[in-house]
């Protein structure tokens, strides 16, 4: 059996709240939950609540807190 491939990506805390349901909107508008590989953001904490509520076949993670 073969593996899925999980790509993941972050903005490392370069987007508000807003900036942050309007990408998460716009990415999920081009995602049908089929793709050949899971996709994920690594966001940073003040837009989690966001990324959550707006994610529905990407995967959300916490981003880091070190410099």
């Amino acid at each position: 059996m073969a593996r899925k491939p999980v790509i993941f990506g972050n903005w490392k805390m370069n987007k508000t709240p807003s900036e942050a349901e309007e990408f998460m909107k716009g990415i999920e508008a081009v995602l049908t939950g089929n793709e050949a590989a899971d996709y994920g953001i690594g966001a940073p904490y003040v837009d989690l609540d966001v990324c959550v509520k707006n994610a529905k076949n990407l995967l959300i993670a916490a981003e880091n807190c070190n410099e």
